[in-house]
């Protein structure tokens, strides 16, 4: 094969290449409707490791139990979301998701339900907290993590956050602690 006609090979599969990687993000996102999901503010009594219980308060997705953190809401990159809070609580709160423009709203009081509809925008883990009264009311327990999921699936499967051959002692060894850690919480019977 001459150089010459490498060049052109070459030339017109990096332009293939280059012109899928685009095609992605510029190609119109069909409309459909909001993905809901639905949370609860509850006053709860969290019992710690001592026996001894502590109040705080927590939210719920939909009907099911509190917990301290918040439930972990998945969704994926550009998908069109309505979030709803029941304010099963005794005083007002407030909802923020950091780092997405306009997903907020509040104030919600006691007995009231708030609602806000947003669009996901770049993959990553955001911070869902009642900004109300801070850091109180997140210390209390009104915090949680909202997963943003990229819209394709990553190369690694859907799953693995990263390729098994980026695995360095360094993780291999977290994971060798988080063994521990699952042997303490199930002798402590988890929060």
């Amino acid at each position: 094969m001459l150089r010459r006609e490498l060049l052109k090979y070459g030339a017109g599969l990096a332009g293939v290449a280059g012109l899928q990687i685009l095609s992605g993000p510029l190609l119109a996102q069909t409309s459909s409707p909001a993905v809901p999901i639905s949370l609860r503010i509850q006053d709860v009594d969290v019992e710690l490791i001592d026996g001894s219980s502590v109040f705080m308060w927590a939210f719920s997705q939909g009907a099911g139990r509190p917990s301290v953190p918040g439930p972990v809401l998945r969704i994926k990159q550009g998908q069109s979301v309505t979030l709803s809070v029941e304010n099963l609580s005794s005083s007002s709160h407030s909802v923020q998701i950091l780092g997405l423009p306009g997903a907020s709203f509040g104030p919600i009081e006691p007995g009231k339900t708030g609602s806000v509809t947003f669009t996901a925008g770049l993959p990553g883990t955001y911070f869902y907290v009642d900004p109300d009264r801070a850091p109180l009311n997140r210390l209390l327990g009104l915090h949680g993590a909202l997963v943003v999921e990229p819209a394709a699936q990553p190369a690694g499967g859907p799953i693995t956050p990263y390729a098994a051959s980026q695995t360095t002692s360094g993780v291999r060894a977290l994971f060798s602690a988080l063994r521990i850690s699952v042997k303490m919480n199930s002798l402590t019977g988890g929060i």
